[in-house]
């Protein structure tokens, strides 16, 4: 055995006779505490110190019993996470550069106060000694339960403490010596159990909701849900809608069921709530900010720090960007600073353009270029996207293997964003039908200007050379502000959060709010028979200059004997004229323009509210049967169809009875073995294998006639060598489902073949391919049959004898 000590943590390897190297779970570790600080580390992540190595000062030998014991393979994760330990970290340690700067925010003196978190997950244990004393029951609700204690079920496998987890990352409670510190450890905290949709039920109480469970993601695209959340946190490499990056990648030691810690919480089940915690922090500081003045904040202040990527680039707009980061490393003391003196965002545009409809045939290993000159509705300036926020491309592509494609869109400035990358096992010849990817890469950029999609076709395994893509139609939809949202930051405009309140009001109503005071000037005494009073002053007169010294005004008096009062021709936003009393009277609270101060009397409304015309309130959300107009700030009326609809009058997302749902259309309801054909506006036949369809094709029945069988979104009269014949758990409909990999034929899932592919035996109900029933290496799969991976059909294929030839 050889020992390699590194600086911090190394590896005890071996090296075999074949001269390959074999990992170990013992490990090296320099600490230069003592032997009482080397126990305390080793403690607090799961490894045993077995003491000084030798005469080596400072360096001990660790073990951990829950690493594989020889392996050719190196392990991460355990040891990754000492690496990060403050007890290892100094200024000049570019190693430790990985924290998201929380601790800054702390001493800052956010905490989370005043913010309440909910977890839509699988419930949180309210009682947990780091969670019990943060926890908010009005912020919490179990749909399954229909109740408001989202206490999770228990079982002997503890499989529903994901949220109990997560939300101890978000708000566990300080100084309690347990598990952890939340990193908003102030913040309320409540669980939401099950269903993502409930999100729609819970009142707004809640300051955010942080979704974590991958589960949630019922949408079929990544750009749908991004429009469902309050904010996209986190992605996969195959999703593009990542905006930032924090620490994931690492061991997380968090809240448990049974009141229990763990160090087992990893990956993006770390992401999204320690982001969520973030935000927490950065709402503290500022209460006003909207969903998207966060995302703004985060582009704005996360940073690239230590984090590696080939693909960083700097887009048009200054923002340094990475498919895999984001916009970097989340900076929390950042977030708080900008938070503080942060202005709302100017309002949000979108503008679409679809290309024209012809079909564009996708060849194998060339690249298809197709283009839209985009102009951001410049013909309608209170409409126009000058500066891009998310950029949404909506797909319609036929393909016999759609894991082949490889997706990116150029903007007019030259960003290239990669909206999907090939997937190995994505066998579906489904193709993207009206799919939607999104991208935040050219955040910040200039919509104006000509767009490229570029669509490659890799073939990763053998096809019909005669059967093309197709790309049909592709929509681009942009969404982006007229003004440029920081610029707006430095002028002051508009956009300001303060509000005027009673007892501080604008010294000067015809300005926006927010502007700078004129510079004080050294004040004289003033005699009003030889100096004029201000335009707007009455016949009293004045003991001053300005509009605040008159003794009565010609118009409207705005102000209070307490704060003071100013003649104003004409009251500003908020305010409504009384002509008899000659004074401006504040609207209720959420109107812009107002004939009188209740709450039915509005006008118009503050920015974050919309108008409903019907009973002329300003309301955050719209009633059912109209939908929220961002430009205009109304509630717009859907189609007589709609029962709901999204954006326009004619998107509908749900019917009146007695219609359904075609797409996003209300259409009359069809009989069995028809579909509304929106070109010709009737019902037309189905193909003959289709019992209900979405149109006459063979891959577009979405239930089968009853003397066929479902088979990868066909009817089938029977199933094709490679499937067998299955029942699909809540639904009527016979299917057939998929064999084992190599087998020709089944009688069911798992190891049950019967017969196997050319060049592939039967072993054990098994197909393997002929001559590999070997052993790669006879150490290495005793190792593998006494761990239990036999059950994994890696670990098969290297140890075929020791897994499968044994066993049978």
């Amino acid at each position: 055995m050889r020992l390699s000590v590194g600086f911090v943590l190394s590896t005890f390897w071996l090296w075999e006779a074949s001269l390959s190297r074999v990992y170990t779970n013992h490990w090296a570790v320099r600490i230069p505490g003592g032997p009482a600080e080397a126990d305390k580390l080793a403690s607090k992540y799961g490894f045993t110190n077995l003491g000084q190595i030798g005469g080596l000062e400072h360096h001990y030998h660790f073990h951990h019993s829950r690493v594989v014991r020889r392996s050719t393979f190196a392990t991460r994760g355990t040891h990754s996470f000492i690496h990060m330990d403050p007890k290892h970290c100094s200024d000049k340690n570019s190693r430790c550069r990985s924290e998201m700067n929380i601790l800054a925010a702390w001493q800052r003196g956010y905490t989370g106060r005043n913010v309440v978190v909910t977890i839509l997950d699988d419930g949180i244990e309210r009682n947990h000694p780091d969670l019990a004393q943060n926890y908010d029951q009005l912020a919490s609700y179990d749909v399954n339960g229909n109740d408001y204690d989202p206490t999770p079920r228990y079982d002997f496998s503890n499989e529903n403490k994901h949220g109990t987890r997560c939300a101890g990352e978000v708000a566990a409670v300080a100084n309690n010596s347990h598990c952890i510190v939340g990193i908003a450890y102030n913040a309320r905290i409540g669980g939401m159990c099950e269903s993502v949709y409930s999100l729609l039920t819970l009142p707004r109480y809640h300051d955010m909701p942080s979704a974590i469970w991958g589960r949630f993601v019922q949408a079929r695209s990544c750009a749908e849900r991004c429009k469902f959340f309050f904010i996209v946190l986190a992605g996969g490499r195959t999703d593009k809608c990542i905006l930032c990056s924090d620490l994931a990648g690492f061991l997380s030691v968090t809240t448990d069921l049974r009141q229990r810690c763990t160090e087992g919480h990893t990956g993006t089940s770390v992401s999204a709530p320690m982001v969520a915690g973030v935000i927490a922090l950065a709402l503290e500081a500022n209460p006003l900010i909207t969903w998207r003045d966060v995302q703004h904040l985060l582009v704005k202040t996360s940073r690239q720090a230590h984090l590696k990527a080939s693909d960083w680039k700097t887009n048009a707009a200054g923002h340094k960007v990475s498919h895999l980061y984001g916009f970097g490393l989340v900076d929390a003391e950042a977030m708080v600073v900008e938070a503080k003196k942060w202005r709302n965002v100017p309002p949000q545009h979108t503008y679409s353009k679809t290309s024209d409809r012809r079909t564009r045939y996708i060849r194998a290993d060339q690249k298809l270029n197709a283009s839209i000159s985009s102009s951001g509705c410049s013909d309608q300036p209170d409409q126009q996207v000058v500066f891009l926020e998310h950029v949404v491309v909506r797909v319609l592509i036929v393909h016999p293997r759609r894991g082949d494609l490889e997706i990116s869109l150029v903007s007019p400035s030259g960003t290239r964003s990669q909206l999907l990358a090939q997937r190995l096992f994505d066998n579906s010849n489904e193709g993207f039908r009206n799919w939607e990817f999104m991208t935040v890469h050219c955040w910040g950029e200039r919509a104006e200007g000509t767009w490229t999609l570029e669509i490659s076709d890799s073939p990763s395994q053998l096809r019909n050379p005669e059967v093309l893509g197709k790309l049909k139609e592709w929509t681009l939809i942009l969404h982006g502000t007229t003004e440029h949202p920081y610029q707006s930051q430095s002028s002051q405009h508009s956009h300001s959060l303060e509000i005027p309140t009673a007892g501080k009001e604008l010294k000067n109503p015809d300005s926006v709010p927010g502007a700078p005071e004129h510079e004080e000037e050294e004040e004289e005494e003033y005699n009003g028979t030889h100096s004029p009073c201000h335009p707007e002053c009455g016949d009293q007169g004045c003991d001053g200059p300005d509009a605040d010294h008159c003794l009565n005004c010609i118009h409207f008096s705005l102000g209070s004997l307490k704060a003071g009062r100013t003649c104003v021709s004409h009251c500003p936003l908020g305010y409504f004229e009384d002509g008899e009393a000659r004074r401006c009277r504040r609207c209720h609270r959420g109107c812009e323009k107002c004939v009188a101060r209740r709450p039915n009397e509005c006008r118009s409304c503050r920015r974050g509210l919309y108008f409903d015309s019907k009973e002329s309130t300003c309301v955050e959300t719209c009633p059912v049967g109209y939908f929220h107009d961002d430009g205009q700030r109304r509630c717009l009326k859907c189609h007589e169809n709609c029962l709901k609809c999204l954006r326009d009058a004619d998107r509908c997302t749900a019917c009146k009875d007695g219609i359904s749902l075609a797409g996003m259309t209300c259409v009359p309801e069809c009989a069995n073995g028809t579909f509304f054909n929106l070109e010709e506006m009737k019902c037309s036949p189905c193909h003959i294998s289709c019992s209900t369809c979405t149109g006459p094709g063979l891959e577009e029945c979405i239930q089968c006639a009853p003397d066929y069988l479902q088979q990868e979104w066909r009817c089938v009269r029977s199933c094709a060598p490679g499937y067998y014949r299955g029942e699909a758990a809540g639904f009527t409909q016979r299917m057939c489902r998929k064999c084992e990999e190599h087998c020709l034929s089944c009688q069911g899932p798992g190891t049950s073949c019967t017969q196997c592919k050319d060049r592939y035996s039967l072993v054990s109900r098994t197909c393997i391919m002929n001559a590999t029933c070997n052993n790669a290496d006879e150490v290495f799969c005793e190792m593998v049959k006494s761990n239990r991976l036999c059950e994994k059909k890696l670990f098969r294929q290297f140890c075929c004898r020791t897994c499968l030839m044994t066993a049978g």
